[in-house]
């Protein structure tokens, strides 16, 4: 999970309506999904959740059986 702010949850909620979004007393997480991820270019923990998301689905996509 990913920390986010209340207007990126808000955000979020509208884009995608059954995101999964946690809120501690003063802080609020969403779920590593691509759909999220790719919708928060400013949040620097996105971006690295992301380019990781890529860096695994490209390694285990180029696997051979």
């Amino acid at each position: 999970m990913i920390e986010i702010t209340k207007n990126e949850a808000t955000y979020l909620r509208k884009i995608i309506p059954n995101v999964h979004i946690t809120r501690t007393t003063h802080k609020w997480y969403a779920e590593e999904i691509k759909s999220v991820l790719t919708q928060l270019p400013g949040n620097v923990e996105a971006e690295k959740a992301l380019r990781e998301l890529n860096r695994t689905h490209r390694t285990n996509s180029n696997f051979e059986i």
